[in-house]
């Protein structure tokens, strides 16, 4: 049974979400883990020949154009908090989902490396895809994130989900960029 998918985007190709400018507190000065998913950078450069819908920076940060939020929260209602990210080009948005799913790390043999004695993370958590997840029944309306970030240092992010309905009313409006990867149980 399909229980939903792993929302994901093209590379944006040059752009960096953390510059080296962040404020104390947001990276681990460690292993270089994100502690505040809240903090969004007020610009960023990605380059204008990369103009998609949904996107991601080098350091794996899903970003989103205007079409697409104001789609999400006029059409799906969506009650997600998109940031304003700045770019010399368009504005782009970046969303932390505040809904939860808990990602099997059993069933997927995800690896946990280097722990990290300051923050209490690791520096990787490898074994993201494809995603397990501990539902028994399929992704509602809204956008999730797995519990677990994946990726190393600054780059380690949760996987973004969508329900079977949002993904189809996604599809329709032929976003650019925008990727889908099968959850099933």
């Amino acid at each position: 049974m399909i229980l939903g998918y792993v929302l994901s985007g093209k590379n944006s190709n040059d752009g960096l979400f953390f510059d080296g400018n962040e404020p104390l507190g947001v990276l681990c000065p460690n292993c270089g883990t994100c502690l505040d998913y809240q903090y969004a950078p007020p610009t960023i450069d990605v380059h204008p020949s990369k103009k998609y819908d949904v996107s991601y920076t080098h350091d794996l940060r899903r970003l989103f154009s205007s079409r697409f939020v104001e789609f999400c929260k006029d059409t799906l209602h969506s009650d997600d908090n998109f940031k304003l990210v700045k770019s010399k080009s368009m504005d782009l948005f970046y969303m932390f989902p505040s809904r939860v799913l808990e990602f099997d790390v059993e069933r997927r043999k995800t690896r946990f490396e280097k722990p990290c004695d300051v923050c209490g993370g690791y520096e990787s958590i490898v074994g993201a895809r494809p995603a397990f997840l501990r539902i028994s029944k399929p992704i509602g309306p809204g956008f999730y994130r797995s519990d677990i970030a994946f990726a190393s240092g600054k780059s380690k992010f949760p996987l973004l989900f969508v329900g079977t309905e949002w993904k189809e009313l996604l599809i329709s409006q032929k976003f650019r960029g925008i990727e889908f990867d099968e959850i099933t149980d």
